[in-house]
C-alpha cells in the first residue's frame, strides 16, 4: 500500500539505564503504525517515567522524517529515609527509587519524617509543613556549602533537629530558624 507520510519507522531508546530498550519502548506505547506528528510525547514520557522508578529523566523526541527517540537517564540515590524498619532510597530530585531493608554504606539517612507515600517512582511529600520547610532548608544549605560527611539528619522533634557528622559528632540545630547560618 501507499506509505503514510511521517509514519514512525524507528523507535530508538538512548541513554543508559538498568531497564531494557524493549521495556521502555513498550511502556511508551508508541508503535510503527503511529504518525510521527501525532505522537503524544508528553504522555509517552510520563508513562515511561511512572513505570520505572530508577529513571531520573525521560524525554520523548521526534526526528523527521520517521524516528521517535526516547532518551532516558538513570536516577542516583542520594539519601535514604528511615520509615519503620526500612529505608527508602531517594534521588536528589526527591524521587523514591526503592525500598530496602538495610541502609547502604555511606548513604545519608533522614530520620523522623512522616511521608505521604512510600511508593517507588513517586516524589517524597513530607506530611508536616514545618518539618518539610526545615528539610528543604537544611538540604539546600548542605548543597550550597557542598557540605559532605553528614551521616544522618533527625527530624523526630522538629524543634530540636540533630545532625550526625562522620558517624560520631552530633550537631544540634535546634529549631528551624536560621538554619543557613547554623
Amino acid at each position: 500500500g501507499a506509505k503514510v507520510l511521517f509514519q514512525v519507522d524507528n523507535i530508538q531508546v538512548t541513554g543508559e539505564t538498568r531497564y531494557s530498550a524493549d521495556e521502555i519502548r513498550t511502556a511508551a506505547g508508541i508503535t510503527t503504525e503511529d504518525n510521527l506528528l501525532l505522537v503524544n510525547t508528553g504522555r509517552s514520557a510520563a508513562a515511561v517515567d511512572a513505570l520505572f522508578p530508577y529513571l531520573g529523566k525521560v524525554e520523548v523526541r521526534r526526528h523527521l522524517p520517521d524516528t521517535v527517540e526516547i532518551y532516558v537517564e538513570e536516577a542516583t540515590p542520594s539519601r535514604a529515609f528511615e520509615v519503620g524498619n526500612q529505608y527508602l532510597l531517594v534521588s536528589d530530585a526527591g524521587r523514591i527509587l526503592e525500598t530496602t531493608a538495610t541502609l547502604p554504606e555511606g548513604m545519608l539517612c533522614v530520620k523522623g519524617l512522616e511521608l505521604e507515600s512510600t511508593e517507588p517512582a513517586k516524589n517524597i511529600v513530607i506530611r508536616d509543613d514545618t518539618a518539610a520547610e526545615a528539610y528543604e532548608e537544611i538540604f539546600a544549605a548542605l548543597a550550597k556549602e557542598n557540605f559532605t560527611g553528614i551521616t544522618s539528619v533527625d527530624f523526630t522533634d522538629v524543634y530540636d533537629i540533630t545532625m550526625l557528622y562522620d558517624g560520631r559528632i552530633t550537631m544540634r540545630l535546634g529549631s528551624p530558624s536560621n538554619l543557613d547560618y547554623k
